[in-house]
Parts: structure tokens; C-alpha cells; sequence
């Protein structure tokens, strides 16, 4: 594995796995830094099911990262999950009046993501 990919899927994968476990673990109090409409019933079933999700991509990551090899398969994966949570965001921050920092930083480290996996699917072979 290339050394850029190698770091790209290390840092990817620490990072999805702290959001994964606090979206799962602290679902209320995550839902509080983004303004979720409820913090009971289905909206708090549906933040945990997402963190797990995203956990779970931080772990394959650490995997591929630590094997030294990946699949086009995978890094496209990443790419899209990391693309469709950056313009979900951007599609919220252009929406809405007078948002915090906070969507723009989380906005911004996505893309940054999003552009290394897409990066990397055109630059690698099959395997990193």
C-alpha cells in the first residue's frame, strides 16, 4: 500500500471509529450538539444503528490499513460514504440560516476524506 492510502485509511478509520462509538454510546448528547427534533423513540434508535454503521467502517478500515491492502471495492465504498455524508451536510448548512462552526469543520474534514478515497481509486491498481 502506497504511503498517502496507507495514512488515509488510518486516519479515516480512528476517526469513523470515535464517531461511531459516541453516536452510539452518547446518542442524546450528540443529538443535542446537532439539533435532532427528538431525543426519544425512533430518532435515538436511528442515531445508535447509524453509529454502529459508521463504527464498522472505521474497523475495516483499521484492518485494511494494518494488512496493507485494499480493494477498489472498499476505497469506493469509503469514497461514497464519506461523499454522501459531506454533501448531506453542505445540502443542511445551505439550508438553514446562521449554522455553527461545527457543520462547517465536519463538512470540511469529509470532503477532505472523500477526495483522498477518490484519489486513490483512480490512482491505484486493484490492490493498494
Amino acid at each position: 500500500m502506497k504511503g498517502s492510502a496507507k495514512y488515509l485509511y488510518a486516519v479515516s478509520g480512528l476517526l469513523y471509529i470515535l464517531i461511531g462509538l459516541s453516536i452510539s454510546f452518547y446518542p442524546q448528547e450528540t443529538g443535542r450538539i446537532f439539533g435532532t427534533a427528538s431525543q426519544y423513540g425512533v430518532d435515538l434508535l436511528l442515531m445508535k444503528i447509524v453509529g454502529a454503521l459508521v463504527f464498522a467502517f472505521g474497523v475495516t478500515n483499521i484492518m485494511v490499513w494494518r494488512a496493507g491492502s485494499a480493494s477498489k471495492a472498499i476505497t469506493l465504498g469509503n469514497a461514497m460514504m464519506a461523499l454522501i455524508i459531506s454533501g448531506q451536510f453542505l445540502k443542511f448548512i445551505l439550508s438553514q440560516d446562521g449554522v455553527g462552526g461545527h457543520f462547517w469543520v465536519v463538512t470540511s474534514i469529509f470532503s477532505f476524506i472523500t477526495i483522498g478515497f477518490i484519489f486513490t481509486f483512480f490512482t491505484s491498481s486493484t490492490s493498494l
